[in-house]
């Protein structure tokens, strides 16, 4: 599970930091940039809903990628 995780984590927090820069080119204080991303259980919640989505997708694109090869190998047996 770490191995999926810590990409998406590491993407949420870049993202996170461009909006906060952003927001400072804008004009905005550091601080009220900040606490525009919501609560530190917000922002959790979120990584973890792409987290959860991310894994859902892969997920799926593997069952679609074992279903291709099944009918690649009757394909070709027959």
């Amino acid at each position: 599970m770490k191995q999926f995780f810590y990409p998406n984590l590491l993407a949420n927090l870049k993202l996170s930091d461009e909006i906060i820069d952003d927001r400072m080119e804008d004009g905005m204080a550091e601080e009220e940039a900040i606490c525009g991303l919501g609560s530190i259980e917000d922002i959790a919640r979120e990584v973890m809903l792409d987290h959860m989505m991310s894994l859902t997708l892969q997920s799926k694109l593997l069952k679609e990628k074992i279903i291709y090869r099944k009918i690649k190998v009757v394909a070709i047996r027959n």
